[in-house]
């Protein structure tokens, strides 16, 4: 946010008159969260992947530590059952922090174009 407070439509959305807290919550803080929730999808597949790596290292039961012993096993149901969920976790997250993206950042619009009529 200090970065972006120095900006210059910052500096004309204050010459416009607007007060400090509508600058703060219409401008600055969607602005930054962009970079906030662009990590939120890759830091839910990588605590996928970490609790896999984490679970088997420290012998903790969960569903990470059941994949590897699926593995190890052969047991191709298990497996494949498994990879679909983490698979679906996965999507969900990047769906959802696509609707965030789209709900913070200013610069993209959830509508339909017109261009064919």
């Amino acid at each position: 946010m200090v970065d972006i407070q120095a900006s210059d439509w910052v500096r004309f959305a204050r010459a416009k008159g607007l007060s400090e807290s509508e600058i703060y919550k219409k401008h600055l803080f969607k602005n930054a969260m962009v970079p906030v929730v662009v990590g939120i999808p890759a830091s839910i597949i990588l605590a996928i992947g970490g609790a896999t790596l984490t679970e088997t290292i420290f012998a903790f039961p969960g569903m990470g530590k059941m994949l590897i012993d699926s593995i190890k096993a052969a047991n191709n149901a298990m497996i494949v059952g498994l990879t679909f969920i983490f698979t679906v976790l996965s999507i969900i997250s990047l769906l959802l922090g696509d609707i965030a993206m789209a709900l913070v950042d200013p610069r993209i619009k959830l509508s339909e174009d017109k261009k064919g009529e």
